[in-house]
């Protein structure tokens, strides 16, 4: 058997190590959204060097695993490839971004060393470090492990992927990582699933065209179980509620189970109480990012005007939520989305975002949800829970707007430096059938800036066409 790679053709016997290769590649160009403040690629006192393959790191410990993700762990042929802690994440990032990614294609060495190997890609770290320490945000990472199981999976049967973060548990009404958390192994050979996954040249393209996208079903299945967990059913007839019948409560199963997969994190069960139990469910809701990236110069990132949210809004919507960025200082917080002047000026923005609602829709509830108390979980579920979710531009708001139980409208990715242009490179919005690409005028963080200096963003935001 062979394997035909944009780079050449391996036996099978070559494919757990080109799998390490191009699994750690896809995972960081993947991390390449970096959402710093001034669009920073290198911290300070790190130099770029040439990239060294991880092959060269082996572990034969299987020990290390903890029994309930590999329960028949017995094989001390496994290569394991670990990555170790968000500072160790986050540096290897940046010296991928300045260099380094291509070298992993083309590394090669050792392959007949490791002929017989299996592989496991594993990451183990702290889910509240990682969020408050490693400079990236959280739709950066929930990217990046897609990547790396879409890789996986793409390549075959030689390799599979373990995520798992030591708080999980005592993190899970705060974050969106640790729902994500698991075993996620390698696919049979003859799997129907292979018919839905890319080729492996297709999988392994930079970050402007890789298809995360192909991992649609599992973004959706792990999104909205999150969403129930965080705030349950909000009534008989909303379609979560059959969603949930169907996908999560049918069959007896395994808490942590959901087809090969294995999940940190059990699935909420009928009668669970939710997570955050008064959560009061909009609409709509519209996802409008803005501490980060208002005082940045960052390529990537920017605002769509207030009318490119309202016009996607039905006219008889009772109920409407803004999510962003808190105003205040506390709670829980990324380093990027603190900052009195960038606080303030957001305020003053989405108060004038509130002010364009109400005068569209008078008769409607307009709520803002970014309290100290709100953690970025409950945001989600909202985003996923809503008969409406608008978002612009953004790798965090694009996932809940993909997998909500209702209609997502996202800005189309439109330009190359965009952080979901995976939406463009995989087949996600046909299959999902629920995901509308908006084409809106926009404005870069960096035109942003310059105009509140100039005292004309405002005027920018309130006139629409």
């Amino acid at each position: 058997m062979s394997i035909q790679l944009s780079c050449g053709k391996i036996n099978a016997g070559g494919v757990a190590v080109l799998l390490t290769v191009l699994v750690v590649s896809a995972f960081f160009s993947i991390i390449l959204f970096l959402e710093a403040d001034g669009g920073e690629v290198q911290p300070p006192g790190m130099e770029t060097k040439p990239y060294k393959s991880p092959v060269s790191v082996v572990t034969k410990n299987v020990e290390l695993i903890r029994e309930f993700v590999l329960p028949s762990a017995s094989d001390p042929s496994t290569v394991v490839i670990p990555f170790q802690n968000s500072t160790g994440l986050t540096k290897m990032a940046h010296l991928f971004f300045n260099g380094g990614t291509c070298n992993a294609l083309h590394e090669g060495e050792s392959i007949e060393s490791y002929n017989n190997h299996s592989t496991l890609v594993e990451m183990k770290f702290n889910c509240l470090d990682l969020f408050k320490n490693s400079g990236l945000g959280t739709g950066n990472f929930i990217s990046a492990f897609y990547a790396m199981r879409m890789v996986v999976h793409a390549l075959g049967p030689k390799g599979d992927v373990l995520i798992e973060c030591d708080d999980a548990e005592e993190t899970k009404k705060e974050l969106i990582l640790p729902w994500m958390m698991g075993k996620f192994p390698r696919l049979p050979e003859g799997d129907p699933e292979w018919d839905e996954q890319p080729s492996a040249a297709d999988a392994c393209r930079d970050y402007k065209q890789v298809p995360v996208g192909y991992r649609w079903k599992d973004m959706v299945f792990e999104m909205r179980r999150m969403a129930i967990a965080m705030v349950g059913i909000p009534s008989p007839d909303h379609p979560s509620a059959a969603w949930a019948e169907e996908h999560l409560w049918s069959t007896p199963s395994n808490r942590h189970e959901h087809g090969r997969d294995y999940f940190q994190l059990p699935h909420p069960q009928k009668g669970d109480p939710p997570l955050f139990p008064d959560t009061e469910i909009d609409d709509a809701v519209l996802h409008f990012r803005c501490g980060d990236i208002i005082m940045t110069n960052h390529p990537s990132f920017g605002f769509m005007k207030f009318g490119s949210f309202s016009r996607h809004i039905s006219p008889d919507v009772r109920r409407i939520g803004i999510v962003t960025q808190p105003f205040d200082q506390g709670g829980l917080q990324r380093r990027g989305d603190a900052g009195d002047e960038k606080q303030r000026r957001c305020k003053k923005v989405v108060y004038e975002f509130k002010d364009h609602l109400h005068e569209k829709f008078p008769d409607a509830e307009i709520n803002i949800w970014n309290s100290v108390n709100e953690s970025i979980a409950q945001t989600f579920a909202r985003m996923i829970m809503a008969n409406q979710t608008v978002v612009a531009i953004s790798s965090f708001g694009v996932f809940p707007g993909v997998t909500t139980f209702g209609t997502g409208y996202i800005r189309e990715p439109d330009f190359m430096k965009a952080p979901n242009r995976w939406l463009l490179t995989s087949p996600i919005v046909e299959k999902a059938g629920n995901i509308v690409l908006v084409k809106e005028p926009m404005i870069f963080s960096g035109q942003a800036k310059k105009m509140w200096d100039e005292n004309t963003l405002l005027d920018w935001f309130k006139n629409y066409d």
